[in-house]
């Protein structure tokens, strides 16, 4: 790269003269650069004559300028009129700024020619690739009058050249990039990216991961600030589950409790939204941010504790429409989680009055039963396979079972000789 090289892209439509207004207002004001690369539509590289080659207005103009070298991107389009010619152009213009910035260090943009549509994305090709300024060239309309009426010249008072705000974009994309492209197919670029995709489709990942991480750092302020209640509403869960099993079951279950982490919830968010899910209210939504883990050591207990559960009127449905008796989920699987799911919410007729259950009405909470096997095989399994589905491959799953059915056949075992040997009088009838 030679560093004393700097090139100024410039877009031109049918005004021709304001690249001749540009050129002397920078050189002016001293704004050093030693290539120019003027952007148009085929059009407007056309002779008068109808042969190939540049206008002789434009051919006039360049002449004024020895010292720049200059280079013609002819876009190929007749104007920048639908969507896709947008598109095209705005792909071709991003990759010549690619080309440039390996030949050199300082890339200057002028917005002042052609089509607002071109300079609106010349615009925004500037803020992607990342330039070291921005221009607009303004000219007064009493200059501009003289010019067209008398062919005067503009004078260099006339003339001002406005810095445009820039926003260099360039770095952030690529980091934005490097947590979008998990195959790594685009190298962290965001020119890679937009010459191997539409320009409308990188696009719209781009404003999805921006719009993704917006919601999320908004969905984390209420999580941070709920956190403390969530977990309180985990103990109070415990506690009372405690209090409808204590003394009442062959074993003493072992109880678990956690919140959920945030990026384990706002991934289950995104997950059900790419389901055709709406999820407006994720905090009301998700049901098992904050959840509660109760074993059992035989499905005996855990038949009884479920009775015993729906039973009492310590909680009420999360979701109202399921009535009154608590709705008990089966989630049994055929090769891995076998549960049973309550999704609670503190019966505010019974406790919510309280001074220790103020601030929990409306929390809700996940309860899951389940066995000390079927907890450990869920474990395995889901280590194993990180929740993705089960092979083709017929060994495998024939495999797994095995394993399955095995389990199952000893937890009836246990059962069997937990009535033979407790006879609890809850077993009685079982």
């Amino acid at each position: 790269m030679n560093t004393n090289k700097a090139t100024l892209f410039f877009s031109l439509g049918a005004t021709e003269n304001v690249l001749r207004d540009t050129l002397r207002g920078m050189v002016e004001r001293n704004i050093l650069f030693n290539k120019v690369i003027i952007i148009g539509n085929t059009p407007f590289f056309k002779r008068t004559d109808g042969k190939e080659g540049l206008s002789e207005t434009i051919r006039s103009i360049l002449s004024e300028f020895p010292q720049f070298e200059t280079e013609i991107l002819d876009t190929g389009l007749d104007d920048t009129y639908t969507e896709a010619e947008n598109q095209l152009f705005f792909e071709k213009v991003v990759l010549k700024f690619e080309q440039e910035k390996l030949l050199t260090n300082t890339i200057y943009v002028s917005i002042a020619g052609g089509r607002k549509t071109m300079s609106a994305l010349l615009l925004a090709a500037a803020y992607i690739a990342g330039v070291q300024q921005i221009f607009h060239t303004l000219v007064t309309q009493e200059a501009l009058d003289n010019e067209r009426l008398y062919k005067i010249i503009v004078p260099l008072e006339a003339i001002n050249i406005v810095p445009v705000p820039i926003l260099q974009l360039d770095k952030l994309l690529s980091h934005i990039l490097t947590d979008i492209d998990k195959e790594n197919k685009f190298n962290s670029s965001v020119f890679r990216l937009i010459d191997q995709l539409k320009t409308k489709d990188a696009f719209e990942q781009l404003n999805n991961y921006i719009r993704e991480q917006s919601r999320m750092r908004a969905l984390l302020e209420v999580y941070q600030r709920e956190k403390q209640e969530n977990k309180r509403m985990t103990d109070v869960t415990e506690m009372i589950v405690g209090n409808i099993l204590k003394d009442k079951l062959m074993h003493t279950p072992l109880i678990k409790k956690r919140v959920k982490d945030f990026d384990s919830f706002f991934k289950k968010i995104i997950e059900k939204e790419k389901k055709g899910e709406v999820v407006s209210q994720p905090f009301e939504r998700i049901s098992d941010l904050m959840g509660l883990r109760v074993v059992f050591y035989n499905t005996l207990d855990m038949q009884d504790a479920i009775k015993k559960l729906q039973a009492s009127d310590d909680f009420i449905n999360a979701n109202s429409k399921k009535g009154k008796v608590l709705f008990a989920d089966d989630r049994t699987k055929e090769y891995g989680y076998k549960a049973t799911h309550f999704d609670v919410k503190i019966n505010p007729e019974k406790r919510i009055e309280l001074p220790e259950y103020i601030g929990l009405k409306d929390r809700m909470c996940e309860i899951q039963f389940t066995t000390i096997l079927a907890h450990a095989w869920a474990e395995v399994h889901h280590e194993i396979y990180k929740g993705k589905e089960m092979p083709g491959n017929a060994e495998k799953t024939a495999e797994f079972k095995t394993a399955a059915d095995e389990l199952e056949r000893i937890e009836n075992y246990i059962n069997s000789l937990c009535i033979k040997y407790f006879k609890q009088p809850s077993l009685i009838n079982k």
